[in-house]
């Protein structure tokens, strides 16, 4: 990442809370740029991406420009990185919920919704499932659970071929019905995701099984875990509560069109 080194340490800090940013860092190196203030023992860091170096953000808010992501020990210190933000752009702040009122102080924004992020807490003990099979390669999915599975699959499919993901199933009659991956999100943070089951075999209790045992593979080599879902997705937010997630983070999205 090309940040400055001050501001890099500062997001390190906190790398659960920041982790959206630090993501966004080691991904988009060579685009995202690193707005940073550090004085009287007060940091803030400002994160500006262009819409278009992401795939994601150029299908879900084409009319944008830039994304924007803060971070600051007190909300009041990213006043004046916000100040510099690109007038007249179209913007898509992600940020958490304690910076809504300073990014409504200089931009007229509209929520649009919000991604509400689990791991699984260091103290806890983790327990795998008899019913779930581990996989490091997708094989064990079939041409129809794997059609039939969230698209970003296709994403996380070049993890498999470095090593760095895994494949949980469950089976019935020797046919996979239920499936999660994981994979790298920052460093030693992996993400447990593309979380389904087949209809007609739900309310089984199997991608409570599918998460914890994710969490149990991820644990045991030493991994962070982070379980991500949108706030209208109650099932999702329901399985990773029931298997022992705790919350760290909401990160909320807001627009704010070019005449803002």
């Amino acid at each position: 990442m090309s940040a400055d080194p001050a501001a890099l340490a500062f997001l390190r800090r906190e790398p659960l809370s920041n982790l959206p940013m630090l993501k966004m860092l080691a991904t988009y190196r060579e685009h995202a740029r690193v707005e940073f203030n550090a004085a009287a023992g007060h940091e803030a860091a400002l994160l500006l991406l262009p819409v278009a170096a992401s795939a994601f953000d150029r299908a879900t808010y084409p009319k944008a420009d830039f994304v924007v992501m803060l971070a600051a020990d007190d909300p009041a210190d990213a006043i004046s990185l916000l100040a510099r933000l690109p007038e007249r752009a179209g913007l898509v702040f992600k940020v958490a919920s304690r910076f809504v009122d300073v990014v409504q102080q200089v931009r007229r924004v509209r929520r649009m919704t919000a991604y509400v992020s689990y791991t699984w807490p260091e103290s806890r003990p983790t327990a795998p499932d008899a019913r779930v099979n581990v996989s490091r390669t997708t094989d064990l999915l079939g041409r129809k659970m794997r059609a039939a599975m969230p698209k970003t699959l296709e994403d996380v499919l070049p993890y498999f071929d470095s090593g760095d993901a895994r494949l949980f199933t469950i089976a019935e009659n020797g046919a996979p019905v239920a499936g999660c991956l994981t994979f790298p999100n920052f460093e030693i943070v992996h993400e447990i995701g593309v979380l389904y089951t087949v209809p007609g075999f739900r309310h089984r209790g199997y991608a409570r099984a599918l998460v914890a045992t994710a969490a149990h593979d991820l644990v045991g080599r030493g991994l962070r875990v982070r379980f991500q879902a949108d706030e209208e997705n109650a099932a999702s937010r329901a399985v990773a509560e029931a298997a022992g997630f705790v919350h760290f983070l909401t990160l909320e999205h807001w627009t704010s069109d070019r005449s803002a």
